[in-house]
């Protein structure tokens, strides 16, 4: 495969999903070299890292280590436990958010006495 636009060959291109997020693997090489381009998807938002053919390999044995390290229902458990605690937070500020909200609305909207 060739990206014209770029000059780049795509040796290899994968796709990973995880929560909310899509991460693009994609293995390349252009007239300087090879290189790993890791692309982060969530929503509207994007963010790309290169990573030279040099560093490819340390990289793979960082997380490999990390895998061996700590297994995947630790890992997959520890995040579940962080995103619910952040959700849990997240969903107090707005509940504060609407609660000021609805204080401001009723002083500036009084309910009139005679309506009811």
């Amino acid at each position: 495969m060739n990206d014209s636009s770029r000059n780049e060959d795509v040796l290899l291109n994968e796709k990973v999903h995880a929560f909310n997020k899509f991460f693009y693997v994609d293995y390349k090489e252009n007239q300087r070299g090879r290189f790993l381009k890791i692309t982060e998807k969530e929503g509207r938002f994007r963010s790309t890292i290169i990573i030279p053919e040099e560093a490819v390999d340390d990289m793979a044995k960082l997380l490999s280590k990390i895998s061996e390290k700590f297994s995947p229902a630790e890992r997959t458990a520890d995040r579940r436990e962080e995103f619910e605690a952040q959700r849990q937070e997240f969903e107090s500020r707005r509940a504060a958010r609407e609660e000021a909200n609805n204080y401001d609305n009723a002083a500036d909207n009084p309910i009139e006495s005679d309506k009811f």
